[in-house]
Order: C-alpha cells, then structure tokens, then sequence
C-alpha cells in the first residue's frame, strides 16, 4: 500500500463507507488551458446522424442537433433545456484496483510526478471541465472503487475529505489525496456500487422533475474490463428510466473490445443511457476526448424529459448556441438515501 493518515468513515447512504484524507492544491493542466468552454460547446451540439451521415456543428436556428434530437419538428434541444435551468450533477468514480500498477512507479497509470498529469487526470479534467459548465454549483462527488482498507475491499469510498469536491481541480485533488491514506491497490474490479450510487441521487431529481430539472452524468473511470459486465447491464437497463447517463472511459492497454457492448442499442422501450469510450486514440486531443465520451448524453437528456412529459417553458432563439450560461442556484446535493 501507499503510507499516509488514516481513512475517515463516511455514510454514503450504503452503509458504512470509507474515504481518504485531503490532498494538495492541483498542479499542471488547468481548465485555462483548455478551450474556454472546456470543448463542451462542440460536444453537446455535435449531432450524430442517425442514418449514418455527417456530423454537424451547432449554431443558429437550422443547427444540427435541432434537426437530430427531435423525432417531430417541435421536439425540444438539449439547449432548450438548460437555457431554463436544466442542472447537469456530475459524478466520478475512479478505478484503484491493482492492475493499474503501483502509483510510485512510472509504469502506473496513477503515476504523478513534477506537475504531469496522468492518463486519469487528463480525461477528469477533459470531460468534468465540459460538464461542469452546466452545474451552478459546481459541488462533484468523487468515489473511488477496487481498493482494500483494513483488510477489505471497498467497492466503493469517498475521495477527498469531502462529500463533494469544488469544481475540476477540487476533484483532481480529492482523487490525488487517496494516495496519502493507507489504501491497497486491490480487485476485482466492480461498478455495481458506483453506479447505485449515482442512481439514487438521481432517483431523487426524478422524484421532483415536474418542478425542478436537473440531470446526472456518471464518470467512470477504469483500466480494466469490469468482473461484472453481465450484471452492469443489467443494472443500467433496471435504472435507464432514471435522469442519469453513466459515461465510462477505458484507460490503458486492455483489449476494451466486450466494453463496447455498453454501446449497444437499448431494448424495446429503454431509454439508452450509457457509453463506453477508450482514452488512447484520443490522448493527445482533450477536446476530441470530452467529444466522443459525452456524444450521447445531450440526446439521452432530451430523452428522458421528453419520455416524462417535461418540457422547457422556453425556446432557446439564440442564434449562438453554444453560448449557455446557467444563473440558478440549486440546493447542495448529497447521496444520502
């Protein structure tokens, strides 16, 4: 293990969790380095053609995502809905289970050293930098999953001394300070447990859509194929009627080819909400990267307010239409159940 303080227990509404302690101030890259949107004007009016055609860039009252998102001329945009406050919640959970290599060693994809930012920071900072655009608050819960404490494996357990982090950076911090508990790199790797957890903070948005909008956007983050792929399906098809998209990143050298099956199209009746996407053909290109991971949730947003008779009171005129702005305050969200 890494030798540090001591875990603090938390209650994450699952019964008893455990996290680690705080973390130094975020080095490196920042959100300034990125486009001043964090590329999230791109991603979220990219629309993907369902016939298989080209993509197009947002902008204007002909702009593509107006024309793919719809099923009926009158169907709603993503940016319809969060130019009326529509709150994006966004969620990590990060993978410390051992075949990420011990984290003191440059093979490691944990490997941090004089500022440069490992794969796991890169894609936290290329895909959070583009949601968190669209969170008032922007207060993040961060997990960590596959790590042993005590002698057993935690599945799941706060990072951070927090319940939540504050913007980007905080959550770079709060993943970096798990490195300073006395955490062991262990296995298997599980998303059960994280993803039930993002679920029930959205079953909660979903108990109040009809009077406040909000949206969940999970991030998991992982080296690996997940020991329970079958049951991980599963459980996305039992919560799809749920506001939450779980937007998993692969990291690494795994052959991440039966992940892919998260892609598949939903069932009869279910609303896709999941996607599964490697970081190295984009590990150069933050922008392609926050593109290709987050290309389904403003569709998978417009679906499930739309399946559930919600719509915005307003339509976005705006002839810009990457340029959102979000000017409500939400109340302070927990996972607490």
């Amino acid at each position: 293990g890494v030798d540090g303080g001591g875990l603090m227990p938390v209650d994450l509404g699952m019964g008893e969790m455990y996290g680690g302690g705080s973390g130094g101030a975020a080095e490196g890259t920042t959100l300034s380095s990125l486009p001043p949107d964090g590329g999230i004007s791109d991603t979220f009016n990219v629309a993907m053609s369902q016939g298989g055609g080209s993509i197009e860039r947002g902008g204007g009252e002909d702009s593509s995502i107006a024309q793919v998102m719809q099923t009926s001329q009158n169907r709603p945009s993503f940016l319809d809905y969060v130019e009326n406050r529509c709150e994006v919640d966004f969620c990590v959970a990060i993978d410390f289970t051992s075949s990420n290599g011990d984290p003191r060693y440059p093979d490691s994809l944990h490997y941090n050293r004089d500022g440069t930012m490992n794969d796991y920071e890169e894609t936290i900072l290329a895909v959070g930098g583009a949601v968190a655009n669209y969170n008032s608050t922007k207060e993040f819960p961060v997990w960590g999953f596959g790590a042993k404490y005590s002698g057993e494996v935690r599945h799941i357990f706060q990072c951070g001394p927090s319940k939540t982090a504050r913007d980007v950076d905080g959550v770079l911090d709060a993943y970096r300070s798990v490195f300073l508990t006395d955490l062991i790199m262990s296995g298997p790797t599980v998303l059960l447990h994280v993803i039930q957890a993002a679920a029930a903070r959205a079953r909660r948005f979903h108990a109040n859509a009809k009077t406040e909008m909000r949206y969940c956007v999970l991030l998991i983050l992982t080296d690996g194929i997940v020991t329970d792929l079958a049951a991980t399906k599963a459980k996305l098809t039992a919560i799809s009627e749920l506001p939450l998209s779980v937007v998993i990143v692969g990291l690494g050298r795994a052959d991440f080819r039966e992940m892919h099956q998260l892609n598949d199209p939903p069932g009869v009746g279910r609303r896709a909400n999941s996607t599964f996407a490697e970081f190295r053909p984009h590990q150069h290109d933050p922008q392609s990267l926050s593109q290709v991971a987050l290309q389904h949730v403003p569709d998978q947003l417009v679906e499930y307010f739309v399946r559930n008779g919600i719509y915005p009171k307003r339509r976005s005129r705006s002839k810009n239409k990457s340029s959102v702005t979000i000017d409500s305050a939400i109340s302070d969200l927990s996972i607490d159940d």
